[in-house]
């Protein structure tokens, strides 16, 4: 175990530090809560409702708290207990921040920015030495190349952090106490969580490569090829209007059809009036308030709702205007519909369009996707936005890659090998599936059928040499032989110790994986402002048998307790330090959390970082003594250790 003394900064209480600094440590219990997908009812299983898996959710959520409390989850036993939100470093000091609202804002209205940080990942490449601010090429001492001068060649070090609405965000890390921004890789869409690799094309060039993941609709649609609605009659409203599409509604494939106005579409109700006219056209509603009754209204609704009533009316597609200052929506994961359902962009035109119909013109309209001006491949709902960021400074699209099956939570590639996993995140999943990506084209991507999973997929890592994939699927973890990453080969299901299995995270020496629990309840997802600190937490197996793991050993949360603000509170997205037992892990409200598993049964916290505002989606390290974090309102941070000694995780 780690001998680490707190060390203050300006943030921290005056409280009284004890001389031993995990004086406060508690041995954990094991808590067994086990889920499925499946209910029984008069002795028929039939596939959960998500208002059943939400009931579930929520009281298993609140007993496995209530659990980790009495049974005395190891956690921060250098700290003191903090409240939500509150700002503290711990053996860490703030070496840097870039916050991507300020770069490139999307919204008019601050409280209604996109979130400004997700995921982040890591390369190293020998890429033309450049100053970042106006590209110019120049010398190992900074001085500009002459007109015309062969680009001086380096090895250097880089992070992405993805960004919602505004793609990757490349930082050049090689001195980690200076980083540098380099260049926005714009992708308008939703996630772009980050997938990194290495890959050859056909002549045997080597290329960086980015993948950017989106849930629903075509991925990147800034680069054409987005979904919407194209209006052919009247010549006076003819016009491309783009949108985004609902997950898990049907394929857009040129439906067509008159668009008929239906208020808001918030109940079977709002088709009444139009049921002799919306048979095999199109639906066309308003979000929230209807344009022309003021009784039709719908503050709160959800995506099945609204499809489901259009679809029982006879509408060959649903299409949706957004409220005033809101951004179209389409990560909505636990809808099915038979027809294809877009939001649109709220704009002039679309109003106008809207207006027309609603004063009596027939307006007929194709739902189907913009000239492209980089490649669209595949087919489906959902999939990645692919860049070549050899050169991080000028970067280009490839091609935008469809994987349909649920679209993509999150995309990872293998280390060593051309392919790819995409993992849906599907909640509730039932029978799923984990598509692969097969490069070996490089400009020729195929989609392969995966393993069939119980539950969607909303996670995979791979081990460091690639010979393991760990999932996890909904209520259960799985850990899959992938020596040969087209075919994998299940070596273990298990059970999930919690309410919502997130993520698992293998140990370098692949005889550990932690895996973590994403409390939709207790972390205030259904419900904003409804959280309640830790949420839920990390628990340790032993995978020395990797067809068995043994556990959970040991059990982890911050020592941080109370009720949050609008920022959810539980564990998210994190990694091992290669060659180490010393993990980072994003936290959301409670910031960046060092956790050190040497014990796997019990864990101890070595440091962590709290800033002000702190949304914490992902933290991860690198090299050295630095760990570096994706934030939904601070964007990209950087760490550095500052407690006594080498870093816990070089040791």
């Amino acid at each position: 175990m780690s001998e680490v003394t707190p060390q203050r900064s300006h943030l921290e209480r005056d409280d009284s530090t004890p001389d031993d600094p995990f004086s406060a440590y508690r041995h954990s219990r094991t808590i067994v809560i086990h889920f499925t997908t499946v209910a029984e009812v008069d002795g028929w299983r039939r596939p959960m409702s998500i208002r059943d898996r939400r009931k579930i959710t929520a009281v298993a959520g609140a007993i496995a708290l209530a659990m980790a409390s009495l049974a005395g989850a190891s956690t921060a036993g250098a700290q003191s207990t903090a409240a939500p939100g509150e700002p503290k470093l711990v053996n860490l000091e703030h070496v840097y921040n870039f916050n991507p609202r300020q770069h490139d804002p999307r919204a008019k209205n601050p409280a209604n920015e996109p979130y400004a940080g997700s995921d982040l990942e890591f390369f190293s490449h020998r890429v033309p030495l450049r100053d970042y601010r106006t590209g110019a090429l120049v010398n190992r001492a900074g001085k500009p190349l002459p007109r015309g001068a062969k680009p001086v060649m380096a090895k250097r070090h880089f992070a992405v952090m993805g960004s919602y609405q505004r793609g990757g965000y490349i930082f050049d890390i090689t001195n980690p106490q200076r980083p540098r921004f380099v260049s926005q890789v714009t992708c308008r869409q939703d996630r772009n969580d980050v997938g990194i690799t290495k890959l050859r094309d056909g002549k045997g060039r080597t290329h960086v490569v980015l993948a950017l993941t989106q849930q629903s609709g075509n991925p990147c649609p800034n680069y054409g090829s987005g979904v919407g609605v194209n209006v052919t009659t009247p010549d006076n409203l003819r016009g491309f209007h783009k949108g985004v599409q609902w997950g898990g509604t049907a394929d857009v494939a040129r439906q067509s059809g008159k668009l008929v106005y239906a208020g808001t579409g918030c109940t079977p109700a709002s088709y009444a009036p139009v049921a002799d006219q919306i048979q095999g056209n199109i639906a066309l509603v308003d979000a929230r308030q209807s344009a022309t009754n003021e009784a039709d209204s719908c503050p709160t609704y959800t995506f099945v709702q609204k499809v489901r009533a259009a679809e029982a009316a006879g509408a060959v597609g649903f299409v949706q205007i957004p409220a005033k200052d809101e951004p179209p929506r389409g990560d909505a994961t636990a809808i099915a519909a038979d027809i294809p359902a877009i939001e649109l962009f709220r704009t002039d035109a679309a109003l106008k369009t809207r207006n027309a119909v609603v004063g009596g013109t027939a307006v007929k309209a194709t739902l189907g996707n913009a000239p492209a001006r980089s490649p669209l491949r595949g087919k489906g709902s959902g999939g990645i936005g692919v860049f070549d960021i050899t050169d991080p400074y000028k970067w280009s699209p490839m091609y935008r890659l469809r994987t349909g099956n649920g679209g993509v939570h999150n995309f990872v590639f293998h280390p060593t090998k051309p392919y790819g996993y995409a993992s849906n995140g599907a909640l509730p999943g039932l029978i799923n599936t984990i598509p692969i990506v097969d490069f070996s084209r490089l400009y020729h991507p195929k989609v392969l059928p995966g393993p069939d999973t119980e539950g969607g997929v909303h996670d995979t890592e791979f081990s460091i040499g690639g010979n393991r994939a760990y999932a996890a699927s909904e209520n259960n973890y799985r850990i899959y032989d992938t020596s040969n990453p087209k075919r994998p080969k299940l070596l273990s299901r298990t059970p999930n110790v919690g309410s919502y299995a997130h993520g698992v995270f293998p140990s370098p020496d692949r005889k550990l994986m932690v895996t973590n629990n994403e409390s939709l309840v207790l972390g205030g997802f259904l419900v904003e402002g409804s959280g309640f600190c830790p949420g839920e937490g990390l628990a340790s197996y032993d995978t020395t048998d990797e067809t068995s793991p043994k556990g959970p050993l040991g059990y982890y949360v911050p020592d941080v307790t109370g009720p949050t603000d609008e920022r959810p509170c539980t564990s998210h997205f994190g990694r091992f330090f290669p060659g180490s037992k010393v993990m980072s892990m994003g936290w959301y409200i409670a910031g960046t959390r060092i956790i050190d598993w040497s014990d796997p049964a019990n864990p101890v916290e070595v440091a962590s970082a709290v800033m002000k505002h702190s949304n914490t989606w992902a933290a991860k390290f690198h090299k050295g003594p630095y760990v570096y974090s994706g934030d939904i309102g601070r964007g990209f941070d950087v760490f550095r250790w500052s407690g006594k000694g080498k870093a816990p995780w070089l040791r």
